[in-house]
């Protein structure tokens, strides 16, 4: 005769056995069981290790970009897309071929306008694509950051990829440096590195070009990168690798393509926490690359493959496009003068302007505020200012227009932009 299990052995035993295996099968296939504090901040889940949106949790990753349309020629072709506030790019590299663009050999992290070759990178090093997303959400700028890489042949295969960003303001380095500009003070690097096993969790670093101070490479003077800052450590980034299996790239530049075991990567970044970015300044960051290193020593470490440079706007600055038009159209001789008193990168006044009826002007790095005005100066007598008409790429931009007093009045914000259209009639 069986005897009836107990209840208190049914608790004691199989309960707890029934939840390890549930932890178990949610670690097999890579279900995150919530996105982290910056992700949920931000609304884009940054640590789960794949690119699908899941509907029980923010519902927004890196396949909420697809599909894209991919231009120039491969292998380096490049995508842009604005999805939800979110402004994405895209870079391709080639792969497994002598033909990939790479440093020369011996080029550190810490040099600048280094010499690019081709060769082959070694397999863990061997880059597909980064994907790179940005947007501002309640005063806070925040980075999204991706790698692809090839099929590994080694079952913990670490990752040390540096994502660097330049501000561009000293023009392009020339010489064998194949489209690299000139590093100046502030530029940033992040690293994010993966010593390859299946239960660690990457570390993100930042560190800023400096022209004076100290290098984090205690023999190097200036100008160099200075001193790294653990963000992960802070809690102001989060990472994850796909160690749990295949995911899913819808992205890609062919059909929807699945990546194996340790050929993505993901992170999270507050930019604003991480004192990048601050309230009422003006920061901003006009091109990218990407590169996987020998090791997670940011000085010593060589460089191997490169992807990119690209253009990508990282900024909290605002952009303010204003256009003209006549009626009748085809006036290319009358000149129409504007002012304003915006300001752009941290106080720096605007010249006047004028504008040709079919002519723009696009002024960039607008410091954020309130109140702020373009006004064109009276046309009289042979024309008249009759409509002003705006856009705004966001609600959250505050604007009117008045055509007696000839000004848009408006409010921007970081990443935002206002464009504004005058027409002018002609009187006799």
């Amino acid at each position: 005769m069986h005897k009836k299990r107990s209840t208190k052995y049914t608790t004691r035993f199989i309960l707890p056995a029934l939840a390890l295996l549930a932890l178990l099968l949610v670690a097999s296939v890579g279900i995150a069981l919530a996105t982290g504090a910056v992700g949920t901040a931000a609304g884009f889940e940054d640590d789960d290790g794949n690119l699908a949106p899941d509907p029980a949790d923010i519902n927004f990753d890196w396949n909420s970009f697809a599909p894209t349309t991919w231009m120039g020629t491969a292998p380096y072709r490049q995508s842009d897309a604005l999805v939800s506030g979110w402004t994405f790019k895209g870079i391709e590299d080639a792969q497994a071929t002598t033909s990939d663009t790479a440093f020369a050999g011996g080029v550190k992290q810490d040099d600048s306008c280094p010499t690019v070759n081709t060769g082959k990178a070694p397999n863990k090093d061997d880059l597909k694509r980064i994907y790179l997303a940005t947007k501002v959400v309640g005063g806070h700028t925040y980075l999204m950051l991706s790698w692809v890489r090839i099929p590994q042949n080694t079952t913990s295969p670490s990752a040390h990829i540096g994502f660097e960003f330049n501000k561009g303001t000293d023009g392009a380095c020339g010489g064998s440096s194949d489209g690299l500009v000139k590093r100046v003070a502030g530029d940033m690097l992040i690293v994010y590195d993966f010593e390859g096993g299946a239960t660690d969790t990457p570390v993100i670093t930042l560190r800023r070009w400096v022209t004076s101070g100290t290098c984090e490479v205690g023999s190097k003077s200036p100008p160099c990168w200075g001193p790294a800052t653990n963000l992960s450590a802070l809690g102001f980034a989060e990472a994850k690798v796909n160690t749990f299996g295949s995911v899913d790239d819808a992205i890609a530049p062919s059909p929807t393509e699945s990546l194996g075991t340790n050929e993505f990567g993901e992170a999270g970044i507050d930019l604003t926490d991480a004192g990048v970015f601050t309230a009422g300044t003006c920061e901003s960051f006009g091109t990218a690359f990407g590169v996987s290193r020998s090791s997670g020593n940011s000085g010593t470490a060589q460089m191997k493959d490169l992807v990119g440079p690209a253009d990508f706007t990282l900024a909290n600055c605002g952009t303010v496009i204003i256009r003209k038009v006549t009626d009748p159209s085809g006036d290319t001789t009358t000149s129409f003068s504007y002012s304003t008193d915006a300001t752009t990168d941290n106080g720096n006044s605007v010249s006047d302007f004028s504008l040709k009826d079919g002519e723009s002007n696009t002024i960039n790095n607008v410091d954020p505020g309130t109140g702020l005005n373009v006004t064109e100066a009276d046309p009289g007598p042979d024309y008249k200012l009759t409509d002003i008409d705006c856009s705004a790429s966001d609600s959250t931009v505050s604007y009117s227009t008045d055509t007696t007093t000839r000004a848009v009045t408006f409010d921007i914000a970081a990443t935002e932009t206002l464009d504004c259209t005058f027409t002018n009639t002609l009187q006799r």
